[in-house]
């Protein structure tokens, strides 16, 4: 039984039998857990009878099992704006990770942005859940939004672009997982074009660089991934209008954008309340209004 069989089938409902024989699961645990409401997709229960919907198995399990493991990634590369890497947004099988041996690498930020990718590449199955199942909160304060950090970020993408590259070059005759690199590695490039490194960072960027990129990639690094990253960053800044910061600066002070702002803000609020409430839901979103005053 594959996806393809229940994509074929008619109707709007299948048994549990063909759901748990897709996800090569035992038909009383999966009734068990429908019983209980832990599947992700809908099921209706009728007494002691259970059947499952058939279009929400589809939505749920939208990435078919593969046999070239890099499919799952270069879909969410060709059909989103960008691949989010964060390592909470998945359930991973603590048995295929030891497997493939694959661990965080110690020492840099952006470290979700090497383990990620590579975790898909090497997934022997993946599945698609359209549930929620954590809210995450951008903190003040962490290590992604400190400022000063701008030679940390760069050495994080910098490695990033060495330990993916590395894995085109050793898996070069694979042209699936370079095609998936290749594009997720693109938008790295973009990432580091934005970071603005200062001066005085400039030789702590060096330095890390030096100890966190493998000796088999630092010749690379050396002459072609640092001149091209200043290349990049160069152009990235003089596309930045100069005296644009000052020209907003004055725009925000003057009468007419005070007075506009003041105007549109029962709008404003209004509509940043109604995204709160689609991404939080109503229960979340009337107990943070309760205790801790408006969205």
């Amino acid at each position: 039984m594959t996806m393809d069989d229940i994509k074929a089938m008619p109707g709007d409902w299948i048994t549990p039998a063909t759901a748990a024989a897709v996800l090569h699961m035992d038909t009383g645990r999966l009734i068990q857990y429908a019983r209980t409401g832990q599947l992700p997709f809908a099921c209706r229960l009728s007494g002691n009878r259970v059947l499952v919907s058939r279009k929400s198995f589809l939505e749920t399990y939208g990435y078919e099992d593969a046999e070239k493991k890099p499919d799952l990634m270069a879909a969410i590369l060709e059909n989103s704006p960008h691949l989010v890497v964060s390592v909470p947004m998945r359930f991973l099988r603590l048995s295929r990770l030891r497997e493939a041996n694959l661990r965080f690498k110690t020492g840099i930020i952006h470290e979700d942005c090497i383990f990620t990718p590579a975790a898909m590449i090497a997934a022997q199955r993946a599945v698609s859940i359209g549930k929620r199942y954590y809210l995450r909160r951008v903190r003040a304060g962490s290590i992604m939004t400190t400022p000063g950090m701008a030679a940390k970020h760069l050495v994080g993408l910098v490695c990033t672009l060495s330990e993916h590259m590395e894995t085109i070059l050793s898996c070069s005759s694979n042209c699936d997982i370079v095609q998936a690199l290749e594009a997720y590695l693109v938008r790295i490039s973009r990432q580091i074009a934005c970071v603005k490194l200062p001066k005085a960072g400039e030789k702590e960027f060096l330095r890390e660089i030096s100890r966190n990129v493998s000796p088999r990639m630092m010749p690379i690094v050396n002459a072609f991934l640092v001149p091209v990253m200043d290349a990049l960053q160069d152009a990235h800044r003089r596309s930045c209008r100069p005296g644009m910061a000052d020209e907003t600066e004055s725009l925000r002070r003057s009468e007419a954008y005070r007075v506009g702002m003041f105007v549109t803000w029962p709008l404003r609020k209004a509509w940043k309340v109604v995204k709160y409430l689609r991404s939080n839901g109503f229960a979340y979103a009337a107990k943070r209004i309760l205790f801790r005053g408006i969205v």
